[in-house]
């Protein structure tokens, strides 16, 4: 299914280029997704043809960017990724695209988005290596060395300066391939301005609660890799009047049943707030006092910085890869790795004093206002269309792109 006409129309300049974009999956408020589509569209309005090829569009069309949906096998998840690729590269051969990016890894890349964390480096770290022996892993690590290794020459756009090192630890790419990128918040969706002036009385009166509650904010849609029971625990674990007194948010998608039942059996079930998906995440963040962010993993972490360009304070765990923004802002506390419940605790007991709240809130908006928190689109954007020029000089697209 096509939302829009086939591409292969006659380009009007000869620096017009046909992009394709290939996830598995689109929905509207994953972070890796919007990241996509932001990209895609800042790709369209250099006056470029861009095309997103996906198993599953759950959002409505975009304007400016052509959604082509696909089928693809596979009854599991390590079986469905491989599918995926293999029905991408067979969309590409019978097509004209000068430049494919992936925000799903495959084989025969022009550019991957390097959102997920290198796999290989999990083995070293948290994975014990007898789990290579399974189709599960298998599957994937040989996907991401048809990224990451020899037989590539895709551009590798990261997001950090600690995943960069594990990639090169474990694949040596030849360092031209590989492009940091800082973060890249949208300043007219997250500054704030006239649609924020009132957010915590908005946010109080929609969900009942008390204007001098304690708002503690969790944001993210898998709620177990966010650490959304991590969070849940800490605050039933505050002191009586401080617990009493703090309400905790959770935005976004998810099955909430089971952390519900985890509140409620901590006594805290009337102060956990879930409020599914939401397109006005800004108004939360203007509205807490604290963002609660304790993930088992998160290559990067939008969020937090997130956070930081609203001014509001962060506890974060020190596997995100984006806890760095943290500690250099000085507007927060980073619970070390490994995770330990009661350090978490501690931390978030000591965090929630008005006085350091106050001082870290400061610290947050100074570090907004200096530090490159938002080119992340622009610098991305560089580096498609720089590589979709090589490739249409070199005239290289028609032999690159078979099928994986």
């Amino acid at each position: 299914m096509s939302h829009h006409p086939e591409p292969g129309a006659p380009r009007a300049e000869s620096d017009s280029y046909q992009l394709l974009f290939a996830i598995q999956r689109y929905f509207e408020f994953g972070g890796l997704q919007r990241d996509m589509l932001r990209i895609a569209n800042a790709c369209a309005s250099r006056g470029h043809d861009v095309h997103v090829v996906t198993g599953d569009w759950d959002a409505p069309p975009p304007d400016s960017v052509t959604v082509h949906t696909i089928g693809f096998g596979g009854r599991t998840n390590h079986a469905r990724c491989a599918g995926f690729g293999q029905a991408v590269g067979h969309f590409v051969t019978r097509q004209k695209f000068d430049c494919v990016v992936g925000f799903t890894r495959m084989a025969n890349l022009d550019v991957c988005w390097c959102g997920d964390p290198c796999l290989a480096a999990r083995f070293g770290d948290d994975k014990p290596s007898w789990l290579r022996c399974f189709p599960r892993y298998r599957t994937y690590l040989a996907v991401e060395d048809s990224v990451f290794g020899p037989t590539s020459d895709a551009e590798l756009l990261l997001l950090t300066e600690g995943e960069k090192q594990r990639v090169t630890q474990h694949y040596a790419p030849s360092p031209s391939r590989m492009h940091l990128l800082p973060a890249g918040i949208d300043r007219t969706r997250f500054l704030p301005g006239p649609h924020t002036d009132n957010a915590r009385q908005a946010i109080t009166t929609e969900l009942r609660l008390d204007p001098e509650a304690r708002i503690i904010l969790g944001v993210g849609s898998s709620f177990s890799t966010k650490g959304v029971d991590r969070s849940i625990t800490a605050v039933a674990h505050l002191p009586g009047e401080l617990r009493r007194g703090t309400e905790l948010i959770i935005v976004g998608n998810g099955k909430p049943d089971s952390y519900r039942k985890l509140a409620r059996n901590l006594g805290i079930e009337r102060q956990v707030h879930f409020t599914g998906g939401r397109d006005d995440v800004a108004l939360f963040y203007h509205a807490a006092d604290l963002l609660l962010h304790p993930a088992r993993t998160e290559t990067a972490g939008h969020i937090i910085v997130e956070s930081l360009v609203c001014g509001l304070p962060v506890v974060v765990t020190a596997n995100c890869g984006y806890a760095f923004h943290v500690e250099r802002a000085g507007a927060g506390r980073v619970c070390p790795y490994p995770f330990v419940q009661d350090i978490l605790d501690k931390q978030l007991a000591e965090a929630l004093d008005a006085d350091r709240l106050e001082s870290w809130r400061g610290q947050a908006r100074k570090y907004r206002d200096t530090a490159d928190l938002y080119s992340m689109v622009e610098r991305a954007t560089d580096v498609i269309v720089d590589r979709a020029t090589s490739n249409r000089q070199a005239a290289l697209p028609g032999q690159q792109r078979r099928a994986s």
